[in-house]
């Protein structure tokens, strides 16, 4: 299952199969019906969702190369994990909280921390996003992590995609101002 028309016919190009389809899928598009808000994020960053294969190098990227960054200039940030395997990243003197399999019916933080797709590897159908764009919530992604979506829906308040070498300036940035 596919995005869109231009994942479905890079894979029937380089595969040469016709076994793939477009997945249906719709946005609530906040920006259409509701109010410029203000977003206030309190210093929580947020991964939502399971940790396997190419996950986890993922989250070891953003936790080495990025996270601590950001803790050096913003001491008291956080970085809390929900989902299938986060509990082994579990580093409280660090700032960091692997929570394992969430269970809540409403996204944790909701409304004021910053949510991260580090996808560093790229592949597959990120359905997280569309929650993320349905939910109304902030987050940032690498492109390899929005590959497939509309360029049009990054409106760099909800929806933010930077290059990896961009994240810890972005992110320290969208806290301190």
């Amino acid at each position: 299952m596919f995005i869109s028309d231009s994942d479905l016919s890079f894979y029937r190009n380089i595969t040469c199969h016709n076994d793939a389809s477009i997945l249906n899928i719709k946005f609530n598009l906040y920006r259409n019906n509701m109010k410029e808000e203000n977003i206030k994020l309190n210093r929580k960053i947020v991964w939502f969702g399971g940790i396997e294969s190419h996950k986890t190098q993922s989250i070891c990227w953003f936790i080495n190369d990025i996270f601590k960054e950001v803790r050096k200039k913003i001491p008291d940030m956080e970085f809390h994990l929900y989902g299938n395997n986060t509990k082994k990243f579990s580093n409280p003197i660090n700032g960091i909280y692997g929570h394992g399999h969430y269970a809540g019916k409403e996204f944790p933080m909701k409304s004021n921390a910053l949510f991260i797709n580090p996808d560093i590897i790229g592949g597959g159908i990120k359905l997280k996003l569309i929650t993320y764009l349905n939910e109304k919530v902030v987050f940032l992604s690498t492109p390899f992590g929005f590959e497939g979506y509309d360029k049009e829906l990054i409106d760099g308040k909800y929806c933010i995609v930077k290059e990896p070498d961009r994240w810890t300036e972005t992110i320290i940035r969208m806290f301190l101002n």
